[in-house]
């Protein structure tokens, strides 16, 4: 069990930003990616997507985009991927034309909340080649690491 607190790469104002909420009402994994896809096409405007409190599973990963908020506070989301997935990706690899350094994302925040990786062996969360990066209050439990030696 492991306990994000806070950690930034530089802050965010949401002002202004479009509010979206999710519950478990229907597909929570369908709902939850189409409050995301709000930033897929276009990012200019904040986003924040609030998951209400409860516990969730999810068996595709979670591709959140650029200039997004996702505020999960007393909610649990749990991998239920059997595949070689990570649960929370940047984008997807196919959108990927070439993003060097620190190009691929920008202001993305997480906020509160528990991912339960359910066993899963790898990277929960990918979000490589981003900047403006913020964890804050998030829990991360139930994942195995990676033995290289």
């Amino acid at each position: 069990l492991a306990t994000v607190f806070f950690l930034t790469m530089g802050e965010r104002d949401t002002y202004g930003a479009t509010q979206l909420t999710v519950d478990g009402e229907g597909d929570f994994y369908e709902n939850l990616q189409d409050a995301l896809d709000t930033n897929r096409y276009s990012s200019d405007e904040p986003l924040v997507v609030t998951v209400k409190p409860g516990s969730y599973s999810v068996e595709q990963n979670i591709r959140i985009y650029p200039n997004t908020t996702i505020s999960m506070y007393g909610a649990t989301i749990v991998n239920e991927n059997t595949g070689n997935a990570s649960m929370l990706r940047l984008r997807r690899a196919a959108e990927w034309d070439s993003y060097p350094g620190y190009t691929g994302g920008s202001d993305i925040s997480i906020l509160g909340g528990t991912l339960d990786g359910n066993g899963y062996e790898g990277a929960l969360i990918r979000l490589g080649h981003a900047s403006g990066i913020t964890l804050r209050d998030v829990t991360f439990t139930n994942v195995k690491t990676i033995d290289n030696a």
